[in-house]
């Protein structure tokens, strides 16, 4: 607040100094800081204070330029705040309008590129699981094919077995045995990869589809935020045709007095519940 104030007073000290008062017009920026800034508890400058609340000796000597300055300065400065009453309301939606426009142009144009982007991650995604696929499909092939061979031995062994010819529990017929069994494990852990490999390409296509849709659906969004930012501009044109800029009305005045370091708004200390009234006399007049 300090520093936005006096860079105002700079502005009124340029003005002649006969003038009995200086006055300048803030503009609606300048009315929004002074609504929206609360200051921070001991930011502000105490004459015979150090940062840490202990007394020192002030640097306001005999002379010096701060003597100076109180002497070629006004003892205060006032001035209003006032605002386009005829067209700060409809300009302000109509402006609005044409940056929100402008960030959804932004915005389509960014998603589509973001969506292209992921659709090539997971068109490589697609690639290496299919890959992957046909490499398990193979092995599926050849496990199969020793499971048949296996089982074919493991067979015949069994009828010598029945035969008489050979003992159920020689090492050469549970050889067999376990070596069905083991390659059947293999069997059922290669179609369970299989299994997971086709879950994740099924789910791999819905992305790839979804992605794929926001990035056909990027250039028909930037083409309606365009043509909307086109109708915002022509609107805030047909304000500006009016011939009502320079239109003003007061919303209050703001003194601030260069003795005592203080500041107004309509007489009233400015801080705490006044800057919230002044707060409502710049609502009341389309200031937010």
């Amino acid at each position: 607040m300090r520093v936005a104030v006096m860079s105002m007073i700079l502005v009124a000290v340029a003005l002649p100094l006969a003038a009995e008062e200086a006055q300048i017009t803030i503009s609606q920026a300048d009315c929004r800081r002074l609504v929206n800034y609360v200051p921070a508890a001991g930011v502000a400058y105490q004459p015979g204070v150090d940062v840490h609340g202990h007394a020192v000796a002030g640097a306001d000597l005999p002379g010096s330029g701060n003597d100076i300055a109180k002497s070629m300065l006004p003892q205060s400065f006032e001035f209003p705040i006032t605002i386009n009453p005829a067209t700060y309301g409809a300009a302000k939606v109509a402006n609005a309008a044409v940056a929100k426009a402008a960030a959804g142009q932004v915005s389509a144009y960014n998603t589509g590129q973001a969506a292209s982007a992921k659709v090539t991650a997971l068109t490589a995604t697609k690639t290496q699981l299919t890959a992957q696929q046909t490499a398990l499909n193979a092995t599926a092939s050849t496990l199969a094919t020793q499971q048949t061979q296996l089982q074919n031995n493991l067979a015949t062994l069994q009828r010598e077995v029945t035969a008489g010819t050979l003992s159920k529990n020689s090492p050469t017929v549970l050889w067999a045995q376990e070596a069905v069994t083991a390659n059947q494990a293999k069997i059922t852990a290669n179609n369970q990869q299989l299994a997971a490999v086709a879950q994740s390409l099924t789910s791999n296509a819905s992305a790839i589809a979804a992605q794929q849709a926001i990035v056909s659906a990027a250039p028909a969004n930037e083409t309606a935020y365009s043509m909307q930012q086109t109708q915002a501009q022509g609107q805030v044109a047909a304000l500006s045709s009016k011939g009502l800029d320079n239109t003003r009305m007061d919303v209050g005045t703001v003194h601030f007095d260069l003795a005592s370091n203080t500041l107004t708004f309509n007489g009233k200390p400015l801080g705490g519940d006044t800057e919230a009234a002044i707060a409502a006399e710049c609502r009341k007049r389309g200031v937010h």
